[in-house]
């Protein structure tokens, strides 16, 4: 995505043509060491998706506080090289992303239910 204005016109577009779908929104994650440039970077642009996530009432899930140590760097034992994540980072994020699916799961049942009866 070349531009993040990008991020919001794809949200808006879902949003005005299938205005019944979910979507949850997932932040950034942080990098270290070489790759720790990025950080503020991420930190911004998070900041915009959360704003998107709430201006279209869509969950947001913060990854990134869960993955990052005390100096706002992603942690080691959750990278293979720095910027990706090693199998103990993918353990972290996959319950809190599973938990925003799963809760709207729930509301789409729910609807498809009051629709049925």
């Amino acid at each position: 995505m070349k531009n993040i204005n990008d991020y919001e016109d794809i949200i808006k577009n879902i949003n005005e043509h299938c205005p019944n779908t979910k979507i949850v929104l997932v932040s950034l994650s942080c990098a270290r060491e070489n790759f720790a440039y990025l950080n503020e970077h991420t930190l911004k642009r998070n900041a915009f998706i959360k704003k998107i996530a709430e201006k279209y009432n869509y969950d947001y899930v913060d990854i990134r506080s869960v993955l990052e140590d005390t100096d706002g760097q992603l942690k080691k034992e959750y990278t293979t090289d720095n910027i990706h994540f090693s199998h103990e980072g993918y353990l972290k994020v996959t319950p809190l992303i599973e938990a925003a699916i799963k809760k709207n799961l729930q509301y789409l049942l729910q609807s498809i239910i009051y629709i049925l009866q």
